[in-house]
């Protein structure tokens, strides 16, 4: 979670979304009183808002009723009247019990994450 909040810019997701921030911090973490949405972003162009539940490991039928709860909460909550609620699923690893859930959900994208880590071995300089 905070590999991708520090990194958001880098990441596909910061291209079409903007960290939803109140009371002077981000969404992350964000309390309500059905559980805590791990971030909640807004769509830059039509300012709908994206509930984004991040999982390292395969626990796929939580994971579709944590979302599907929290996108109720948010368009029952903070959505105006003409404002959509989307959500994201981010795991490390595909899980089939999940992809088919989510074939009958329209508004919940997956997106598997990779991480990319690099060592540079130092060279001192000579003088």
């Amino acid at each position: 979670e905070e590999f991708l909040l520090d990194n958001w810019q880098r990441t596909s997701l910061g291209d079409w979304l903007d960290l939803h921030e109140e009371d002077g911090e981000t969404a992350q973490q964000f309390r309500t009183d059905v559980g805590p949405i791990d971030i909640l972003a807004r769509d830059k162009k039509t300012g709908d808002w994206v509930v984004i539940e991040l999982k390292k490991d395969r626990d796929s039928d939580r994971a579709v009723g944590q979302i599907l709860r929290y996108m109720g909460w948010v368009k029952t909550r903070k959505a105006q009247a003409k404002e959509k609620v989307r959500g994201i699923i981010v795991v490390g690893q595909l899980d089939e019990r999940l992809k088919c859930a989510l074939q009958v959900v329209d508004n919940v994208e997956l997106y598997v994450y990779r991480v990319d880590f690099q060592l540079t071995k130092h060279k001192p300089t000579t003088s």
